[in-house]
């Protein structure tokens, strides 16, 4: 796969800031780029289509704006390096529900600087942050053990009527 120029810039000149509504075009551009470069091979061929509509589009994405008690995204002159997304499962869990950075922008701390944002943002009673991601898809496992996650639970879960192997991740939080 051919990798475009990044916009990265100097990390000290990133900024992190809710999302909004003016966001939605990049993000649904991330959403493509996930559903349809890189879990191929990791879902069920034709699922990425599947996927699209139903969390990327506009409506989708609105929504999410609407519910998700966190929605960041990460910006260097105005270009979203990436975004991450989730809530709270209870009054001592989180969950990660998205993590995109685009495949320019990998590799330079982006997504770190994601997860380390969102958990500063979760009240102290919060005990752990659970991910869930698909079973095999190395690079995105490698990350999150990286960062502090480990692999708590196999599921196969039901979506939209296709089978999906997917392993939740754990990161205890001090």
């Amino acid at each position: 796969m051919k990798r475009t120029k990044s916009l990265i810039g100097d990390p000290k000149n990133w900024s992190i800031r809710p999302v909004d509504q003016a966001d939605i075009p990049a993000l649904i551009a991330m959403q493509r780029e996930g559903w349809t470069i890189d879990y191929q091979g990791y879902i069920p061929e034709g699922y990425g289509e599947i996927a699209l509509k139903r969390y990327g589009t506009v409506a989708a994405i609105e929504k999410n704006i609407q519910k998700d008690k966190y929605y960041f995204v990460v910006e260097y002159k105005g270009a979203l390096l990436g975004a991450i997304s989730g809530t709270h499962l209870n009054e001592t869990e989180a969950e990660i529900w998205w993590i995109h950075v685009p495949i320019s922008e990998r590799g330079q701390g982006v997504g770190r600087v994601l997860i380390d944002y969102f958990k500063a943002q979760l009240p102290s009673s919060m005990k752990a942050i659970y991910v869930t991601t698909f079973e095999g898809y190395k690079p995105t496992i490698s990350f999150y053990q990286r960062v502090g996650f480990t692999p708590f639970k196999y599921l196969v879960q039901d979506y939209d009527g296709v089978s999906i192997n997917d392993v939740r991740l754990k990161m205890v939080i001090q």
